[in-house]
């Protein structure tokens, strides 16, 4: 997995430092290869 941004996106949004920090970001989608869909 990789969790990717623009640098722009970091200047106002601070970078997650562990997994859990990522529910604070509103662009963040998975895409489960099993499932074929995003994952809420």
């Amino acid at each position: 997995m990789a969790t990717v941004a623009a640098p722009s996106y970091f200047a106002t949004h601070p970078k997650p430092q562990i997994p859990h920090d990522l529910t604070g970001h509103r662009c963040l989608n998975l895409r489960l290869p099993t499932h074929g869909g995003l994952y809420v």
